[in-house]
């Protein structure tokens, strides 16, 4: 039962709210969306209606099935590096926010706490419920993808 924390590094009230959680022995993750994909990595895969995988930082890492509670508070942009042209970094974002929302909204059964729908979140429930309904329903499917390399 791990509640996942999405927070800008400097949240002092995350700060305070993890503080609590750790003393009640909550298992919490905290993660902030700037950190994808550089610092934060997310092995997911669609299957059978649900989302399965691991989300890793470079000191801590959570299997995704065991994420209840997901505390959206305030997640920085993605940042891309600026070897990218700014047509590439701006299409990186919008993939890495489908991509990483997708995933976490998809999880089953997961209590989802903000105080109103981040700017980084508008639009991705859609996309995220809309596969999952399809997938649940025997609908298209997601081929597994291969990795190349050591990673």
């Amino acid at each position: 039962m791990t509640v996942l924390v999405l927070a800008a590094e400097t949240d002092r009230t995350a700060d305070g709210v993890i503080t609590a959680l750790n003393e009640l022995r909550v298992p919490v993750m905290r993660v902030d969306t700037s950190w994808f994909p550089q610092t934060m990595i997310l092995d997911a895969e669609f299957q059978d209606g649900s989302c399965g995988g691991t989300l890793r930082t470079t000191y801590h890492e959570v299997d995704l099935a065991s994420i209840r509670s997901v505390w959206v508070r305030t997640p920085s942009t993605y940042v891309f590096p600026d070897t990218m042209s700014a047509a590439e970094r701006d299409y990186a974002r919008r993939e890495a926010k489908i991509g990483v929302c997708g995933a976490l909204l998809a999880l089953p059964d997961v209590l989802w706490v903000e105080p109103s729908r981040p700017r980084g979140y508008r639009g991705v429930p859609a996309v995220a419920v809309g596969n999952r309904g399809a997938l649940r329903d025997g609908g298209p499917s997601i081929p597994r993808h291969q990795r190349s390399g050591g990673s």
